[in-house]
C-alpha cells in the first residue's frame, strides 16, 4: 500500500507545480491581453506546457482567469488585515491598511495590469460569476468601512455613509495605480503608496 500512496503524493506534487506555473503564466499573458483576446495556447506556451496539461488542471480559460483573481484578492485581503493588527488610532490604522493594499498591487504588477485591463470599477466590485472574488471584495469594503465608521464617530472623518467612503477610497486607489501603470511604472513603489495615502487623508479626513 505504501507505493500507491507515494505515487499519488508524487502526482499531486507534480500537479501543484504545474498549477503554479500555469497560474503565473496566465497572469503574465492576461496582463498583456484581455480575457477575450487571450488564447489558451498562449498561456500554454508561456508556461512551457501543453494545452492538454492545462485542461487537465483547469476546466476552462474562464476558470483559470477567475482563480487568478480569487487567489490574488484573498492574498490582498490577508495582507491588509495583517497590516493593521495591534495598531491604535483610526487614521494610522486606515493608512497602514492602504499602504499594505496598494503596496501589494505595486509589488505584483502583472496582476495589477490584469486587474485594470478588466475595465471594471473597483468601487462597484467584480461583475463576473466568481463568488470568491465578490466575497473578497465585500470583505475588503466592510473592513475599510468599519474603520471609517469609527473615525466618523470620533469626528475625524467627514460625516458620510462609511460604505460610500470606503468605495470612494477604493476608486482613488484605482486611479492612482492606473496612472502609475500609464506612466510606465517609473515612480518608486513607496511614492505610489504615499500618493494613495495622501489622497485619502486629504479627501476623507477633517482638517
Amino acid at each position: 500500500m505504501a507505493r500507491p500512496r507515494a505515487t499519488e503524493a508524487a502526482r499531486r506534487a507534480r500537479e501543484e507545480v504545474y498549477r503554479q506555473g500555469i497560474f503565473e503564466a496566465a497572469e503574465r499573458v492576461f496582463a498583456e491581453k484581455s480575457f477575450e483576446e487571450t488564447k489558451i495556447q498562449e498561456i500554454a506556451d508561456a508556461a512551457g506546457l501543453s494545452v492538454g496539461t492545462i485542461y487537465g488542471i483547469f476546466e476552462s480559460k474562464a476558470q483559470l482567469y477567475q482563480e487568478v483573481h480569487a487567489e490574488r484578492l484573498r492574498e490582498l485581503l490577508e495582507v491588509s488585515r495583517a497590516s493593521i493588527e495591534g495598531i491604535a488610532g483610526v487614521e494610522k490604522i486606515l493608512l497602514e491598511g492602504i499602504g499594505a493594499y496598494v503596496g501589494y498591487l505595486v509589488a505584483h504588477p502583472n496582476y495589477l495590469r490584469m486587474h485594470l485591463r478588466a475595465g471594471e470599477s473597483w468601487a462597484l466590485g467584480p461583475s463576473g460569476p466568481s463568488s470568491e472574488e465578490l466575497q473578497a471584495w465585500r470583505e475588503g469594503i466592510e473592513l475599510e468601512a468599519a474603520i471609517l465608521r469609527q473615525g466618523i464617530d470620533e469626528g475625524i472623518v467627514i460625516d458620510e455613509d462609511p460604505v460610500l467612503l470606503a468605495k470612494t477610497a477604493t476608486a482613488m486607489h484605482q486611479v492612482v495605480l492606473s496612472d502609475w501603470i500609464a506612466s510606465g511604472m517609473k515612480a518608486p513603489p513607496e511614492a505610489v503608496v504615499q500618493r494613495a495615502k495622501d489622497l485619502v487623508r486629504k479627501t476623507l479626513f477633517r482638517r
